[in-house]
């Protein structure tokens, strides 16, 4: 159970693949990365509901592939 509204995560990748799952409901931000060749894409949106959990990721990647969807039922 995550106990804040707003939760931060920094990348430093070179090269990989990441996978973030959130749960329902969920929102994330990930307009603060920079990638060299990565491929970034989003599942889920970047506002949502007030009061429901927020995840900014920022950072640098280099040859990363990053997916974040939120969890399957």
């Amino acid at each position: 159970m995550i106990e804040h509204p707003v939760v931060d995560i920094e990348l430093v990748v070179p090269y990989g693949s990441i996978l973030v799952i959130l749960p329902a409901g969920a929102t994330a931000d990930i307009n603060g990365i920079t990638t060299e060749w990565g491929k970034l894409h989003s599942k889920v949106d970047e506002v949502g509901a007030h009061g429901s959990l927020h995840v900014r990721i920022s950072g640098e990647v280099g040859y990363v592939r990053l997916k974040v969807r939120h969890t399957r039922r």
